[in-house]
This record gives structure tokens, sequence and C-alpha cells, in this order.
């Protein structure tokens, strides 16, 4: 049990746990470091293959010594001890690695996004509505909380002349949206699909009448009370609204 214990200064583990105390201090030490997102990222690479080296190795040392359930054990206890040692360092390099990374993977989604809706914008100038839906359906299916792709999609439904189906994508909208602002504009973007194309005043009138209870001190709420006097007017509905 000794000689499997014994562990020689070039292996993996005391490598990783030096990495851990060496970087501590150093990020500790240099705010040049700290600030260095080239050194973070360094640091990451290096903690990460000493990790694969030293639990393949280990596992495959200490299996063959002692069976596979005490190997394999052993490896990860003595993986834990490399990782406790450099906790200090991944306090700061952690964060910010994560965080670069975060922003590059929405930066290119964003990226990919936005050639969407241009590829789009280019199919409805041509009045390839076919087309244009498709795209934002592509989008849809990639990501199905994308509310952009869906009030496009509503826009190009109208195109269409397919108005329920316009609707229907409102709707949808609403119930995934929690933004105010957001759900102002959908509403009354609704409101104006039922009461201008679909002929449906009373179900209109809900929506703006919602939109003054729930959002009073908005903009959209002055739109919805002269579109619900509009309704008044037209003889759509037979309340008397202030």
């Amino acid at each position: 049990m000794a000689s499997v214990l014994t562990i020689p200064l070039e292996h993996p583990l005391i490598v990783l746990c030096t990495l851990g105390v060496v970087a501590g201090f150093a990020f500790w030490a240099s705010q040049t470091l700290r600030e260095s997102l080239l050194a973070h990222y360094v640091y990451v690479l290096i903690l990460v293959a000493l990790v694969i080296l030293f639990g393949s190795r280990m596992a495959a040392d200490y299996t063959s010594r002692l069976g596979a359930v005490a190997g394999v054990l052993l490896a990860m206890l003595g993986l834990m001890v490399g990782v406790a040692f450099n906790l200090p360092a991944l306090k700061h390099a952690g964060n910010r690695v994560l965080t670069a990374i975060g922003r590059a993977v929405v930066g290119t989604r964003s990226m990919v996004v936005r050639k969407t809706y241009d590829q789009a914008d280019a199919a409805m100038k041509r009045e390839d509505y076919d087309a244009a839906a498709a795209l934002y359906y592509r989008a849809i299916e990639k990501e199905p909380g994308d509310v952009e792709a869906r009030r496009r999609l509503a826009e190009v439904f109208l195109k269409r002349g397919q108005p329920t189906s316009a609707a229907s994508v409102l709707q949808e909208i609403l119930d995934l949206s929690e933004d105010e602002q957001e759900r102002c504009t959908v509403m009354f973007r609704l409101g104006e699909v039922l009461q201008d194309v679909l002929h449906e005043p009373e179900e209109a009138e809900g929506l703006y009448e919602r939109i003054i209870r729930d959002y009073p001190a908005g903009e959209y709420a002055g739109y919805a009370r002269a579109r619900l006097k509009n309704i008044g007017v037209s003889g759509g509905a037979g309340h008397n609204h202030t």
C-alpha cells in the first residue's frame, strides 16, 4: 500500500496541485494577470489537460494494483485534492472564462439570427412569402422562444392573406412573453388584426381594455383608448369608455 501511495514529483497530481498554488498566488499578486483573459484561458486549458491526464493515469495505475473499485475511488479522491488546490485560482479565472465563452456563443447566435432575418426581409421584398415563412419557421424550430421570429411570421401570414393564422401566432407570443413592452405591442397588433381584418370588434375590445387595465401608464394605453372610441363610433361595441 505504501508503494501505491508514493507519488513522484513529476506525477500529474503533484503538477496539478502546484499549478493551483502558483496560479492562485499569481492571480492574487498581479493585477495584470487578474485582468488578462488570455492568462485565464491558458490556465483553464492547462488545468483541464492535467485533470484528464491525472484521472486516466491514476485510474489505470491504481486499478491494476488495487482492483477496479478501489482504483477508481482512489483516483477520484486524488482528483478532488488536486482540484481543491486550484479553487483559489478558479475563483479568479472561472467566471471570466465562462462569461467570455457565453458572450461568444450569444454573439454567434445573434449573427446567425441576423442573417436569417436579412434573408427573410429580402424574400419579403421580392414578395416570396413562402420563402420568408420557411426561414422564420426554421428559426422558431431552432429556438422556440424566439418571439421576434414569431412576430415576423405573423406579418408574413398577413401578407399572404391568412389573418387567422397571424392572430394565432400573435396569441402564441402572448403566451410566451413576460416583457411588458413586448406584450403591449403584441396585444395592440392582435387587436388591430381582430378589428380591421377579421372584423371581430368585441375580441379586439377585450384586448384594448386589457392593455388599459394592466398597463395604464404605458404609451399603448392611449392608443388602446383611441381604438376603443373607434369601435364605439363604428358600432362595433355598445360600451361606454372613458
